[in-house]
C-alpha cells in the first residue's frame, strides 16, 4: 500500500480476478488505511490470541469496525483469518459474512463453518458445510469439518466417508486422519483404527 498500489480481488460470476491498482485511483482509499494500519500492528508478532498480543487495544478497534473496511475479496478474507487467530469469534464472523455478500468463497464458509463447530451451532454449521460439499469438493478442510460434525452427530459411517473423502485429496493431513481413526473407533472398527493410527 505504501508503495502506491494495492492487490485487489473481485469475482466475475463464479471467477476471480486480481489486479493491481493505483493507490490515487482508489475511490475508498481511507478505508484501505485501515488494511495498512493493521498490518503495521501485527508486524514481527507471533501469531496467538489478541491477550498475548502488543497494541491489543488498537488491533480489537479495527477488527469491531467491519463496515470500515474496503468490500475486496482478498482483504475480508485476510481479516476474518486475522480475527479467527487474535480469537475474537463475534468479528471473524462478521467479516465471513461480509466477504460472502461480494459472492460465495470458500474461506469464507469454511470460516463459518468453524465457528459453527465451536459453538455447537450444528443447524447452522450443516448449511455452510452443505455448500462446502456442493460448490466446492475440492477443499480438503470442507470435508475434515464434515467429518467433524458427523462425529459430533455420532453418525461414524459419514464421518468415516468424510474422512476418506480428505485424505484422497491430500494423504498427509493430520487431522484427517486422526478423525478417521476416531470414526473407526466410533464403529468399533478397532484393528483398522489401530492401523490408521500407527501409519
Amino acid at each position: 500500500y505504501h508503495e502506491g498500489y494495492v492487490l485487489q480481488q473481485t469475482f466475475s460470476g463464479p471467477n476471480l480476478n486480481t489486479s493491481l491498482v493505483f493507490r490515487e485511483s482508489l475511490k475508498d482509499s481511507v478505508l484501505w488505511e485501515r488494511v495498512a494500519e493493521m498490518q503495521r500492528l501485527l508486524l514481527g508478532q507471533p501469531k496467538g490470541p489478541l491477550s498475548a498480543l502488543r497494541h491489543r487495544e488498537e488491533i480489537y478497534a479495527l477488527l469491531q469496525e467491519v463496515d470500515a473496511w474496503p468490500c475486496d475479496i482478498g482483504i475480508l478474507e485476510w481479516a476474518g483469518r486475522v480475527a479467527e487467530t487474535v480469537c475474537c469469534s463475534n468479528e471473524a464472523r462478521q467479516f465471513w459474512e461480509k466477504l460472502l455478500t461480494l459472492g460465495d468463497h470458500p474461506h469464507a464458509r469454511l470460516g463459518l463453518a468453524r465457528l459453527a463447530l465451536q459453538e455447537q451451532d450444528l443447524a447452522r454449521a450443516a448449511i455452510h458445510l452443505n455448500v462446502l460439499r456442493d460448490r466446492f469438493p475440492g477443499k480438503v478442510e470442507g470435508w475434515v469439518l464434515r467429518g467433524i460434525f458427523c462425529i459430533q452427530e455420532q453418525r461414524y459411517a459419514e464421518a468415516r466417508v468424510a474422512f476418506t473423502r480428505a485424505l484422497s485429496l491430500d494423504e498427509h493431513d493430520r487431522k484427517a486422519r486422526l478423525g478417521l481413526s476416531l470414526a473407526l473407533m466410533g464403529l468399533k472398527e478397532w484393528s483398522l483404527a489401530w492401523e490408521m493410527c500407527e501409519k
